[in-house]
């Protein structure tokens, strides 16, 4: 005989779905409101931050290397502007008097007018705290043909002038600086003779004169030096070459 057809589907009662088709739920809070969607049967996503919130979250804070690179920049155009000076400057510059020298000494220049101060010079020269800078000024068409030279020098040495020094060490030690620093600008000294002078000042004072000679020219000097302080040693030096040192004086005692 023939066998008989099944009439649907074999269904497990346990999956939740009848023989003719899934089974209705009968729960409220799963029925689906009218005309909106159906329920959804995983977890639900957990909430999330606003936009702006998020992007605060993810970025860092670029102020701080904003402003390292605004100093980077202020560094290098202040470092090119004082080397853009520096080249461009010229070496020789017309001064007036009173005139602050590059060693902090203020000088009263004899005749008022007509000085140049040349920067190429200028001595400088260093051993651990202490250190000598000199200053040259001079009146005239060049420094090569100058009519009169002035020299203002400083020899800072932390405590070294505090305790009570031997006239005789002061005058032999400043005269043998004399002859270095004069060296050291290109020149040498002929007849250099220093003594004790108390009359211009009323520090512990000396008092040099001589030649010095120069590679175009040989004109006479004369310079002046005290101790200004526990800490330094000051010097005015004066040469013209029609031999008249008397300036020295007035500059040696309106120096400050």
């Amino acid at each position: 005989m023939p066998r008989r057809l099944p009439r649907g589907p074999t269904r497990d009662p346990g999956d939740g779905l009848g023989a003719t088709g899934p089974e209705t739920s009968t729960d409220p809070a799963r029925a689906p409101l009218a005309g909106g969607p159906a329920p959804t049967t995983g977890p639900l996503p957990p909430p999330t931050t606003s936009s702006l919130g998020a992007t605060f979250a993810a970025e860092p804070n670029p102020w701080p290397a904003r402003l390292i690179m605004v100093a980077l920049l202020a560094a290098a155009s202040y470092g090119g502007y004082r080397l853009y000076r520096r080249l461009t400057r010229p070496d020789v510059v017309a001064i007036s008097s009173p005139y602050r020298s590059s060693t902090g000494v203020t000088v009263e220049l004899p005749g008022g007018s007509g000085w140049h101060s040349d920067r190429r010079l200028r001595l400088k020269e260093s051993r651990g705290p202490a250190w000598m800078r000199g200053d040259v000024m001079f009146r005239g068409p060049t420094a090569d043909a100058a009519d009169e030279f002035v020299l203002v020098l400083r020899i800072h040495a932390p405590g070294g002038y505090s305790r009570a020094i031997d006239p005789e060490q002061l005058r032999s030690g400043l005269e043998r600086g004399l002859q270095q620093t004069a060296a050291a600008a290109g020149a040498t000294t002929r007849s250099l003779a220093c003594v004790l002078e108390s009359t211009w000042r009323t520090e512990q004072a000396v008092a040099c004169y001589g030649v010095v000679v120069l590679p175009m020219r040989t004109i006479p000097c004369a310079v002046y030096l005290w101790v200004a302080s526990d800490d330094d040693v000051v010097g005015i030096g004066y040469a013209t070459g029609d031999g008249t040192l008397d300036p020295l004086e007035a500059m040696a005692r309106t120096a400050r």
